[in-house]
Formats: structure tokens, sequence, C-alpha cells
């Protein structure tokens, strides 16, 4: 496994094959289809936490997207844990509303 696995470097790289092959009909090769894997399942497994309030209707691949460019974003913050990264991403995109 990569030496960056768990991270926000990871992440991006993985992200950055799905948006690769987002709207296409096959991955370029296996290492694509693995890494946009990745980042779908991770995106969406985090998107289902307590700590994030994602709207119905919210789909993983538009999950995903927020999640993608809050890492080109915030490319000093790389050096995170992902699941740390995605659920801020998300949180701020999609802010958990309070109740009175």
């Amino acid at each position: 496994m990569d030496e960056d696995s768990g991270t926000g470097n990871y992440l991006l790289r993985s992200c950055q094959a799905e948006m690769d092959s987002a709207g296409k009909d096959r991955f370029t090769d296996t290492t694509q289809a693995y890494y946009a894997g990745y980042c779908l399942g991770i995106v969406k497994g985090t998107s289902l936490t307590t700590r994030v309030c994602t709207p119905d209707g919210v789909t993983v691949l538009q999950a995903t997207r927020v999640v993608f460019k809050y890492l080109n974003d915030h490319p000093a913050q790389l050096h995170l844990p992902e699941v740390e990264l995605i659920e801020e991403a998300l949180s701020k995109a999609f802010p958990c509303e309070k109740k009175p």
C-alpha cells in the first residue's frame, strides 16, 4: 500500500481517477478503476456518519465532486486523515441545521 494511504494525498489521487472516468463507459485500466472505486466508497461511507448532514437526494457522485473541489482548494491539508477531510468538505457544503 502507498506510504500516504489514508491521507488527503491518497484521496485526491483516488478521486482524480473518478473525475477522469466520470461519464465514460469504461475505465482506462484496472488501476483507475481501483482508485475511482476507493474514492466513491470512502466518500459514501463517510457521508453516512452522524457528523455529516448530507441532504436527501445528494448522490455519491455529487458528494465526491464536493470533496474533490475541497481537496484541490486546500492543498496544505492533504497530509491530514482522509475521513477528517471528507467530513470537513461535506459539513461545509451541507451544514447541519441547528434545532431552535
